[in-house]
């Protein structure tokens, strides 16, 4: 009785985990969608003349987690711009540290597939 118990115990915590971990997927491609995607494509190829390509960008899928955390925050202008020919600057985007984390994890994920 215990082990089956145990075993329903476990399963019902993977599928809540996995369920949770689909929701902030899908939360985290709302807010490619609604924050990100204007500028950098909803495919993620970027705009000509307006935002780089983040689908297959090192600096995404290598880069440093917290260069990427901090270039979403804390946006990019002036000489911190990485693609100074693009005249626009990367706005900043105050979200919290899940929010952050979530979307860092769909740019490296499910948009680059």
């Amino acid at each position: 009785m215990r082990l089956t118990l145990r075993v329903v115990t476990g399963l019902a915590v993977s599928l809540l985990l996995g369920g949770m971990a689909a929701t902030a997927q899908a939360d985290a491609a709302a807010t490619y969608n609604t924050q990100c995607a204007a500028c950098h494509g909803k495919d993620g190829k970027g705009i000509p003349g307006l935002a780089p390509a983040l689908k297959g960008n090192s600096f995404v899928t290598e880069g440093d987690m917290q260069a990427i955390k901090d270039t979403i925050l804390q946006g990019r202008q002036g000489a911190q711009k990485k693609y100074a020919d693009y005249p626009a600057a990367m706005p900043p985007w105050p979200m919290s540290d899940e929010e952050v984390a979530a979307l860092i994890a769909y740019l490296r994920g499910p948009l680059q597939g």
